[in-house]
């Protein structure tokens, strides 16, 4: 597995489980949950850590995850580009960048944080169930 195939199954899983989650929530009548976006984000990096590590026989090298870390924030900035660009739609209101940017720029911020620490929490955790060598 090359990282192309990280960058593409990362928005495919990522997308499809946050549609698939959002239906079930909607069908249920449960209201929105903000920790089970996080959930989402932690199990789509760690099933694509872990199908790099199985395919590969190895974790990310230096380099890698830092383009891969790099490269989900970039798509994750996207994509939450997009829910705010619709909530802003929903909520009726007229796109103004003066909010628009901010929005996108605090969540993104909050997304990168969390991205590099589940990308170092899964090498650990690759390691130390014996998945890969240490």
């Amino acid at each position: 597995m090359n990282l192309r195939k990280v960058f593409i199954f990362f928005s495919i899983y990522y997308i499809l489980a946050s549609i698939i989650i959002g239906a079930a929530l909607i069908y249920f009548d449960i209201g929105g949950v903000k920790a089970l976006d996080v959930f989402i984000l932690y199990f789509v990096i760690r099933s694509i850590g872990e199908s790099f590590a199985k395919s590969n026989g190895r974790c990310y090298s230096a380099s890698e995850q830092t383009k891969v870390i790099w490269g989900i924030i970039l798509i994750m900035t996207f994509i939450q580009s997009l829910f705010v660009l619709k909530a802003f739609i929903e909520l009726d209101q007229s796109f103004s960048f003066i909010v628009f940017i901010p929005t996108v720029i605090i969540t993104s911020t909050m997304y990168a944080i969390a991205i590099y620490l589940f990308v170092i929490i899964n090498k650990k955790s690759l390691i130390k169930r014996g998945i890969v060598a240490g």
